[in-house]
């Protein structure tokens, strides 16, 4: 009796633990529901996602995507709608606090208005967050802070105002900090020397003062420092030369006062004083071009080799945003005034105002940017970003480096289906002398490659990896002296079989 007893209790409590087990089963699903309904109504009650095709489930909304438990991780992205210039949405409509599980939140160029909301500090899985390129004005939050799994904040291109929040210096896994073009003022924080992952740091164009802080010599991942047009000025950080793996460090528009002008120039010997004052033959005045504040400009013509080294250093550096950074990275306005030079005269692409992250799963519509007579001719209609974009642009920047003015004479004959008729020797810039011959091989490859890139089929253009494999490898098959070589010649050059097809 005493052993039925205690079987029975026994029952009793296993049948009591599978009902809890049971219910709290139930009550979970019941929270995951809810929360669900709650991040549909969210992008509902936002305006963004409001027509007749969202009636199903909102994971599969445009520039949506969910985890397996059916939460929101990813809003935005190219595949969103792009309202027109008139139409702004309200970025204060969608409330952030509706996606606990949020990882990606991608609004770049989607006509945003209104301020950053504070409550973003919610969002603790956030790692890409990204609102560059829209109308948003008011303060960058200090909450920002709290995002501890944070990699990139893209805040570029806006109207943001007020001081860079020291509390970004606790963003510890950042890699990415973009706030360039934006109406920030008062000093750069000395936190955010903490940033040790920090890749890129863009704080350009804006009304920042005071010192660079010394702490950003702590950044020992940094490769691009954009510091130009900015109101800073006393002397440049030595600790900056702590840097090992910085590409591309840019000062202008900083007032150095008593600093040494030639020092960053000088510093491994590779443009000496003693260089510049021979190119520009004792800086007579004909090489003069103007005449600022801080004394005069002068201009000297690389010669023929090195002009071949930078544009295939600019065709390295796209090649590698193309096809080594994932997602891929779009340039959108690639101009001979965006090719900076360091002191070993290699070439580095600049000014990343514009450039767009390509999203596979979509068209990449964007609105027009870029400079005219470097935009592809099919981006004017189509809208739509993509590398063979840049790869235009490319071939513009190629030629006009050879030329010494921009080809748009030729580019205008192209476009006209005429082919040139006309001496390579007489497209080459008249300051140049006629090159030797390892160099008028090089000329003759550049100019080939640089009229595959003009092709006006975007689809038979070659991708700039194969531009970059062409001018370490390919060879012009050609048997005449330079003076006699034509352009229609070198435009029926095979490059990768797709010259002879642009010309179909």
């Amino acid at each position: 009796m005493s052993y039925l007893r205690h079987l029975n209790l026994n029952q009793s409590i296993m049948g009591n633990g599978v009902c809890s087990l049971l219910l709290m089963a139930f009550c979970m699903m019941a929270e995951l529901a809810y929360s669900i309904n709650q991040e549909r109504q969210a992008l509902l009650h936002s305006g963004w996602w409001n027509d007749n095709r969202n009636i199903s489930n909102h994971c599969d909304w445009d520039g949506i995507s969910c985890n397996e438990g059916g939460n929101v991780i990813i809003i935005g992205g190219s595949s969103m709608r792009i309202p027109s210039s008139k139409e702004l949405l309200s970025i204060e409509k969608l409330n952030v606090t509706a996606f606990p599980s949020l990882e990606y939140r991608n609004l770049d160029g989607m006509g945003l208005r209104g301020s950053i909301p504070t409550e973003i500090s919610t969002l603790t899985n956030l790692t890409y967050f990204i609102l560059s390129h829209n109308h948003l004005h008011g303060l960058i939050p200090s909450t920002l802070g709290n995002l501890k799994n944070l990699r990139a904040l893209l805040l570029h291109s806006n109207k943001l105002e007020g001081t860079i929040p020291p509390q970004l210096g606790n963003l510890t896994q950042l890699g990415n900090l973009f706030l360039c073009e934006n109406s920030l003022t008062g000093s750069i924080p000395q936190q955010l020397g903490n940033l040790t992952q920090l890749e890129v740091l863009f704080l350009c164009k804006n009304s920042l003062a005071g010192l660079i802080p010394s702490t950003l010599g702590q950044l020992m991942n940094l490769q691009y420092l954009y510091l130009e047009s900015n109101k800073l000025e006393g002397r440049i950080p030595t600790e900056l030369g702590n840097l090992t793996k910085l590409r591309i460090l840019l000062l202008s528009g900083i007032s150095t006062k008593n600093g040494d002008l030639f020092s960053i120039w000088n510093y491994d010997g590779k443009i000496a004083f003693e260089d510049i004052i021979e190119a520009t033959e004792g800086f007579d005045l004909k090489y003069c071009i103007g005449t600022g504040a801080y004394g005069s400009v002068y201009r000297a013509q690389l010669p023929v080799d090195i002009l071949v080294n930078i544009i295939k250093g600019m065709a390295e550096a796209l090649s590698y945003m193309h096809h080594d950074c994932s997602p891929p990275i779009v340039h959108r306005d690639v101009t001979s005034s965006n090719i900076l030079l360091n002191s070993q005269l290699e070439a580095f692409v600049s000014d990343f105002g514009t450039s767009r992250l390509l999203d596979p799963d979509s068209s990449n519509q964007t609105l027009v940017v870029g400079t005219y007579g470097y935009i592809a001719p099919e981006f004017a209609y189509t809208l739509s970003v993509t590398k063979e974009c840049d790869v235009y642009s490319f071939g513009v920047v190629a030629l006009e480096a050879l030329m010494g003015k921009h080809p748009r004479e030729l580019i205008s004959s192209l476009v006209n289906l005429t082919i040139p008729n006309m001496l390579v020797k007489d497209l080459l810039d008249s300051r140049l002398p006629l090159p030797r011959r390892k160099d008028a091989q090089d000329i003759n490859l550049v100019i080939t490659v640089a009229l595959a890139c003009l092709c006006s089929k975007p689809n038979m253009r070659p991708s700039m990896q194969l531009v970059v494999q062409k001018l370490s490898s390919f060879k012009v098959s050609l048997f005449l002296p330079f003076h006699e070589v034509w352009i229609h010649q070198l435009m029926s050059q095979d490059i990768g079989h797709l010259s002879s097809k642009c010309q179909e």
